[in-house]
């Protein structure tokens, strides 16, 4: 073929990769089960032969290049340099397809055996088929201490079941005083319980005026007791619809109870724990470590943002519409004494104290070790920053004094030889620089034994908002985002303080009917 014709081809051939790629970029972004699994796949078929035919025409038209000298070596390096720019393109979507699917890259099967933060996946891969599902293996996992219920306190009725009759040789057996016990916990067939409350109407002896009491005859003559309002609120924090919460009333419970009757009882619920939830927000500026995090939701067509603080008594979310600095600034305040732990997101730069995530920055070196399989400088980073870890981990349980200081010093000149790694250019070299720019702020989980090294608390208090988002895709109004929030943060705090949330609002909305909300310094104590 000559030169013309092999440009002709190759130029066919960029336009199939670039038409295969879309299709297979349109797959792997959508929803994936077992169909569009296999379309996605067939699609990254299609996608890998075009690449490689392609790969073909532009050695073949080098080589024409270099035979007939019609072009120089500028244009060629240019040339080779998109080729490579192609095939690291390939596999980062390759790793991106096999990440959807739950699988294991094939180049790093064996070599991961570092423990993950809760958002990663440790499937397996067959090295046949290394995007077919590998089977999950049965059973517990090696090292795992298998949990039982605990044997009843309290027996409610007793029920002895005689000895068999006929033994298998043709005798008869003959009971003994010995027994073989099994308990069984159940519940009570489900009835609703109506209660009549009929309040008496007065008279004044001396002028005279009916007087009548004002809970008789304001509302609707029907309401909801706060034993199944406690319980409903609770089954919506949990990821239940309103529709689902309404066929569960009309079908189980047999209270006829309407979607929109739900979504009342779980609004003035929340409403009623927004003295808690401020309480919550102003306890917040006052801790010594805190986590911080973020994910979007959505407001109508609009994206707003959840902002989540923690640590290990309590959990406060927040509705924003921006993702700036000025929410973290708003909530912890500009002057926030305690240390932040958090990923590398530059929101929180103003906080002098930081801890960065650095599960967060493992797993980014791990993607580039996917792309870089054969980079033992890159593999070789990534142990150093585990080395660097375990060694943070062992210097943190010392105590406090000279000898804890000059080992914590050394684990930073220890940290700081990680930049003379010749890694590869592009983002593992970016990665890299992170070790000088973020100076300061990866090693504080040293010195304070309170601070973690990761931010996995903070992911996992903002995962069950992130469930609710998928199943119901954010809120309406901006309103309804706030009492999202404002119900997650006081059941989350409830939790994390050993209380039971249901209790929590079920006292709430007892003592609502009569005395008003909770006071501040109440709300402090309960959730003390």
């Amino acid at each position: 073929m000559t030169y013309h014709e092999i440009s002709d081809e190759y130029r066919s051939a960029l336009d199939k990769v670039r038409s295969a790629k879309k299709v297979f970029q349109v797959y792997s972004n959508a929803e994936h089960n077992d169909g569009i699994s296999e379309f996605c796949e067939k699609a990254r078929t299609r996608w890998e032969d075009a690449l490689e035919l392609l790969c073909d025409f532009q050695a073949n038209l080098i080589k024409e290049q270099y035979e007939t000298n019609t072009v120089n070596d500028s244009e060629i390096d240019s040339l080779r340099i998109q080729n490579e720019q192609l095939t690291q393109d390939k596999k980062r979507l390759l790793n991106q397809l096999r990440q959807s699917l739950g699988v294991e890259s094939k180049t790093m099967k064996g070599s991961e055996e570092r423990p993950s933060d809760s958002t990663s996946q440790n499937s397996g891969i067959t090295p046949a088929d290394p995007l077919k599902r590998s089977k999950k293996k049965r059973g517990a996992p090696k090292g795992h201490k298998g949990k039982t219920r605990f044997i009843p306190k309290h027996v409610d009725f007793e029920e002895i079941i005689p000895a068999l009759t006929d033994c298998h040789c043709g005798g008869q057996i003959e009971g003994l005083d010995e027994y073989d016990q099994k308990y069984i916990e159940d519940i009570p067939p489900i009835c609703k319980i109506t209660t009549k409350k009929s309040y008496q109407i007065g008279r004044c002896l001396g002028c005279g005026v009916i007087h009548r009491n004002k809970d008789g005859y304001n509302g609707p003559p029907v309401v909801i007791g706060p034993n199944l309002s406690a319980h409903l609120t609770m089954m919506r924090q949990m990821g239940c619809t309103f529709r689902k919460l309404s066929f569960f009333c009309n079908e189980t419970l047999g209270v006829e109870l309407s979607p929109s009757g739900v979504l009342g009882i779980v609004c003035r619920a929340s409403e009623k724990l927004r003295p808690a939830y401020d309480e919550i927000g102003s306890m917040l500026r006052t801790q010594e470590v805190v986590h911080g995090d973020e994910t979007g939701w959505k407001i109508g067509r609009l994206n707003w943002y959840i902002w989540c603080f923690c640590n290990r008594q309590m959990a406060y979310f927040k509705s924003s519409q921006t993702r700036a600095a000025t929410v973290p600034k708003a909530i912890l305040g500009e002057d926030f004494p305690g240390t932040l732990i958090c990923d590398f997101y530059a929101a929180y730069n103003f906080i002098p104290n930081l801890q960065r995530c650095l599960i967060h920055y493992l797993r980014d070196i791990q993607e580039e070790r996917k792309i870089f399989p054969g980079s033992n400088a890159l593999a070789e980073f990534e142990e150093s920053i585990w080395t660097v870890i375990k060694k943070g981990l062992a210097i943190q349980a010392l105590p406090t004094g000279k000898e804890k200081s000059n080992k914590a010093h050394l684990l930073e000149t220890e940290l700081n030889r990680a930049k003379k790694y010749m890694l590869p250019k592009g983002k593992p070299t970016t990665l890299q620089k992170r070790i000088g720019k973020y100076e300061g702020e990866l090693l504080t989980f040293v010195e304070n034994p309170e601070v973690e090294y990761h931010n996995n608390r903070a992911e996992r208090q903002i995962r069950p908002m992130v469930i609710s988002r998928k199943m119901s895709y954010g809120s309406d109004t901006a309103l309804g985002a706030e009492r999202t929030c404002i119900l997650h943060s006081v059941v989350e705090t409830c939790r994390l303080n050993s209380r039971k949330p249901v209790d929590f609002l079920r006292v709430l909305l007892e003592g609502s009917i009569a005395e008003g909300l909770f006071s501040p310094k109440v709300i402090q104590a309960t959730l003390a």
